[in-house]
């Protein structure tokens, strides 16, 4: 239980961007894990996936290599664990080839987080989005990139009731922007992402990094 808990107030932290302590409180909660149900527990393995994100933060890549391919080798034993987790474990991974540079891994990974079965629908539209960014890494698949942003992001806005303003909105629709920039569709690329960073400065504020992000990427 002390661990379980642990897990929700780590990743709780990290949502909101406190690393330190985010990542301090899940690393306690598999060693209790480790200790009393050992790595392959279901909730042992919920807070070593957490775990590996947070360290995309702190670890080098060397370190971070081999505590994902030892977490993911423990899912492929579990058959039982949850689709949540296992979609955490291979967003880490997803991360890391990126970090890595292993772009070429990327599309291969993306397909296949998006073929999890019983996944929320949240992260149903957060593994679209990564096979479009996947795509957009390795041009020239055929697929048609534009087509599959825009319902990636009507997906998005669907999910959050409309709400344009919801950060994962804004997210997606700077996705959406820079998606169609690289498919050289510039008009409406445009628009998406100038209204992506002035929806972000409404919402975060002028002095937060993602509205600074957003116009930087709307200047390229």
């Amino acid at each position: 239980v002390q661990a379980e808990l642990l897990t929700v107030l780590g990743t709780t932290l990290i949502d909101r961007h406190d690393l330190q302590r985010g990542e301090a409180l899940l690393t306690e909660a598999v060693r209790l894990g480790m200790a009393s149900n050992g790595p392959r527990h279901p909730l042992t393995l919920q807070a070593r996936a957490f775990l590996s994100l947070a360290h995309r933060f702190s670890w080098p890549l060397a370190k971070r290599r081999a505590e994902v391919n030892s977490l993911l080798a423990d899912f492929d034993a579990v058959s039982s664990a949850a689709p949540l987790h296992r979609f955490i474990a291979l967003e880490s991974d997803w991360n890391l080839l990126q970090a890595e540079g292993q772009n070429s891994k990327l599309v291969g990974l993306a397909h296949k987080i998006v073929d999890l079965p019983g996944l929320p629908k949240a992260k149903q539209i957060e593994a679209q989005w990564l096979l479009i960014q996947s795509l957009r890494k390795n041009p020239g698949s055929g697929e048609d990139l534009a087509a599959a942003a825009r319902s990636a992001f009507a997906a998005t806005l669907a999910f959050h009731q409309q709400n344009a303003r919801h950060p994962a909105v804004i997210e997606a629709r700077e996705e959406l922007g820079r998606t169609l920039a690289s498919q050289t569709v510039s008009h409406e690329a445009l628009a998406e992402l100038a209204r992506a960073a002035a929806d972000a400065e409404l919402v975060f504020g002028s002095s937060s990094p993602a509205p600074v992000f957003f116009y930087f990427n709307l200047a390229r």
